[in-house]
Order: structure tokens, then C-alpha cells, then sequence
């Protein structure tokens, strides 16, 4: 009887010393400037919120503002006060599986794997990240999109093909940058604008197919693609090329429409592959250096007649 209330005793003691440990589990939590972290969970409460956190690059002694970094994310939740959120180039590792919105957002919600906004019709890039790098092919963008966002398809990925609903009509800025494994796309039949950067770097990227409703591509929209041979330009309705928009490919033949106005500095440079060039308007402006360093040029043909100005 004795030993058995010496055996409860103890039960009891051990029972108490382990109490406060089951009681307060110590929780992983940190807060900022519009944002929450608790044990993976990077919750955006506010606009700006993402950028906080990751505004965290250590001080002169080493020391940063957050303790918590991007590779510790395994979730990210946009509250319901959010109405502007965007991925985009960190500089460090940052990979979630998952991303949700919170009840009561009205302008983003998640559609087959892909964060849009909905009131923009905007992709601003794929839910499941650590999955997406290593994705061959980018395929279910909802049929509803018609802006691929900025840095969409951030971080670095293997992906080889991208399948772009017909309804896009904008490809912003940096959206498919050093995508470096891509080789080939075609693009929407109603995509109008080819923002800055937009396939910069993509170096395995052979060809592109553009539609005829194709208005304006910006400057650098494929600097260093260095395996580009092919661009069906002359069917579009573009009237700049931009300075450096096919700086260092590899293209051969070109042929430029009909509405195409000016050819700015350096918008070919260094295509080292270049031999031939189609000019399908005299209404057109060549300035200084627009096709500096393109060693092979042999051909300029001219089909209505001279230009107003070639610089040097």
C-alpha cells in the first residue's frame, strides 16, 4: 500500500513539472510592417507587406532587422485588407508550397494552381513555388487572364514550354526573365503590348511566334537571348523597336512591317548572326548604331523605296 502511494506521489510530481511545458509550447512568431509570420505561415496583412519582409539585407555590422528569412516559408496567406501584391525577384531563396487568400478579398483569389487578381485579370504567379521550378511545362492559366504580371514566372525554373490562354493582351515587365530554359512560345493571338525585359536572358529560347495584333515591344524584351534565331515581326503592327530589344541573339533574316517607324540605338547590336534585313516602309528612321556589331550584315533591302534618315 505504501509503495503504491509513493508510485501516485510521483505520477503527480511528473505530471506538474510537465504541465507548463504542454501548456505554453513556445511558437515560432515574429511581426512586421504589414505582415505576420507564425511557425511557416507568412501572412500579408497590408500592402507592401511582402516587401517588408524581405527588406531585411543585414546593416554594416552584419545585423538584420527580421529574424525570419524566405527559405523558412512554407505558406504564404494574403489578408483581406490586401489590394496590391505582386512576386517578384527577392535575391534569396524563397519557395512555399502553398498560397491562399483570406475570406473576404474580394481582388485576389487563387484559380487551378495560379494567384490572379481578378479585378485587374492580372497572373501574378503560380501558388505552389517549390513544385513550379522544377515544372517542364506551365500549363491551366486560367482562360480569365489577360495580363501576365510582373516577374509571373519568377524564381529561376526548368520550364521548357509556356501554353498562354488566348485571352492575354499585356506581357509585363521581367514576366518570363531568365526563364533559361525555355525554348520556344507562341504568342496570344490578341496580345497587343511585349513589355521591358520580358524574356530577357531566356538563352535557350529559339523561336517566337507572334500574332498580327502586336503594337509595341519594349527595350531589352530580348536582350541576351543568345540562341534566338527566329521573330516573325513582319506581320505585326509595332512602329518602334526599342534600344537593345534584340540585342545579343542570334538572329539571321529579318524582316521588318510595313508600319514600323523608327529603329532605335543599339536595337540589334551585337547580332552577330545577321545577315539579311527586309525594310517593308521609306516612311522609317534609322538611328545612330542600331545595328552595331552585326559583323555578318550583308543585305538591306529596301521594298518601297529609300528612308528618311539611316544614322551611322
Amino acid at each position: 500500500m505504501k509503495s503504491l502511494k509513493v508510485t501516485i506521489l510521483t505520477l503527480l510530481v511528473l505530471m506538474q513539472l510537465s504541465a507548463p511545458t504542454l501548456s505554453f509550447a513556445k511558437t515560432d512568431y515574429e511581426k512586421g510592417v504589414g505582415w505576420v509570420f507564425l511557425d511557416g505561415v507568412l501572412t500579408i496583412t497590408a500592402n507592401g507587406g511582402m516587401e517588408d519582409f524581405f527588406n531585411n539585407d543585414p546593416d554594416q555590422n552584419g545585423k538584420r532587422r527580421y529574424q525570419h528569412r524566405g527559405y523558412e516559408v512554407k505558406s504564404v496567406v494574403i489578408g483581406k485588407n490586401v489590394t496590391q501584391f505582386h512576386m517578384f525577384a527577392f535575391g534569396e531563396d524563397f519557395y512555399p508550397t502553398t498560397m491562399s487568400v483570406e475570406s473576404g478579398n474580394s481582388i485576389f483569389s487563387v484559380v487551378d494552381g495560379w494567384l490572379l487578381n481578378t479585378k485587374t485579370k492580372t497572373l501574378i504567379c503560380a501558388t505552389d513555388l517549390d513544385r513550379f521550378t522544377w515544372m517542364p511545362v506551365a500549363r491551366k492559366i486560367p482562360d480569365s487572364v489577360e495580363i501576365i504580371g510582373v516577374d509571373a514566372f519568377y524564381p529561376y525554373n526548368h520550364i521548357i514550354q509556356i501554353h498562354l490562354p488566348d485571352s492575354v493582351t499585356e506581357i509585363a515587365e521581367d514576366a518570363f526573365d531568365m526563364c533559361s530554359d525555355l525554348e520556344s512560345i507562341q504568342l496570344p493571338p490578341k496580345l497587343k503590348i511585349i513589355s521591358r525585359a520580358t524574356f530577357g536572358g531566356c538563352t535557350s529560347l529559339l523561336k517566337v511566334e507572334m500574332g498580327t495584333s502586336i503594337e509595341k515591344i519594349d527595350e531589352y524584351a530580348f536582350a541576351n537571348c543568345y540562341s534566338l534565331e527566329r521573330v516573325n515581326l513582319e506581320n505585326t503592327r509595332i512602329t518602334v523597336l526599342n534600344s537593345n530589344v534584340f540585342s545579343y541573339t542570334r538572329l539571321r533574316n529579318v524582316v521588318l512591317p510595313d508600319t514600323l517607324r523608327v529603329i532605335e540605338t543599339d536595337a540589334f547590336t551585337s547580332c552577330w548572326d545577321l545577315y539579311s534585313i527586309t525594310v517593308c516602309s521609306d516612311d522609317i528612321v534609322f538611328q545612330h548604331d542600331a545595328f552595331a556589331e552585326c559583323d555578318k550584315l550583308r543585305k538591306i533591302i529596301f521594298t518601297k523605296g529609300v528612308p528618311k534618315s539611316m544614322g551611322k
